[in-house]
């Protein structure tokens, strides 16, 4: 038999058996398992055990009763939600980013996520005023109102981060609990 003929005699042969060893697989199928664990008590979650289990969080608060921690997304080091109506309730994060980052971006990428008109840095810095948080530490207060929803934040820079807390809701929710994320925000201690 010619060598040509014979390559082309077996070159068929040779892929329906490449065909049938892809389609039959090499053994056993792989059993699936299924595995179930008791979720943790629920924990109130403080400055105190934060610093303590992360070392990074270099701020400790007085968490207003009735607020509860929440999922965070992927940029928040901790989130809280005021009530458990959904009418009121009300965002809180805690964010840590470069010290580098500036507050005026932060207040214009919170006035586009309420639906604010772009202003110019020294109009957005009007809805800025400093707060006292003790031992010489000021804060950079800041309240937006938009058409729907409104964001209070606190700015605060500590060594090379910017730590940033924000409360975001509704019109309902800042009526009932700005006042108390006032409060608590000039309840932030910076501790060494």
């Amino acid at each position: 038999m010619n060598t040509a003929a014979s390559i082309k005699l077996r070159t068929p042969l040779f892929l329906r058996l490449l065909l049938f060893a892809c389609l039959t697989g090499c053994g056993n199928k792989a059993e699936i398992r299924e595995y179930v664990v008791e979720p943790e008590e629920d924990k109130v979650i403080t400055s105190e055990v934060l610093r303590r289990s992360f070392g990074s969080i270099p701020l400790k608060w007085t968490q207003p009763e009735g607020w509860r921690t929440a999922a965070n997304d992927q940029f928040s080091v901790l989130a809280w939600v005021t009530s458990d109506q959904k009418d009121v309730e009300a965002r809180v994060t805690l964010t840590d980013l470069p010290g580098s980052a500036g507050i005026v971006p932060q207040i214009a990428r919170w006035r586009g996520q309420i639906e604010l008109d772009d202003a110019a840095p020294d109009e957005m810095m009007k809805d800025v005023e400093t707060i006292d948080l003790g031992d010489g530490q000021t804060g950079s207060y800041v309240q937006l109102k938009g058409k729907k929803e409104s964001i209070l934040a606190l700015i605060l820079s500590v060594e090379d981060k910017m730590w940033v807390l924000r409360y975001r809701g509704n019109e309902m929710a800042v009526r009932d609990s700005g006042a108390e994320f006032r409060r608590f925000c000039e309840s932030v201690r910076v501790v060494n």
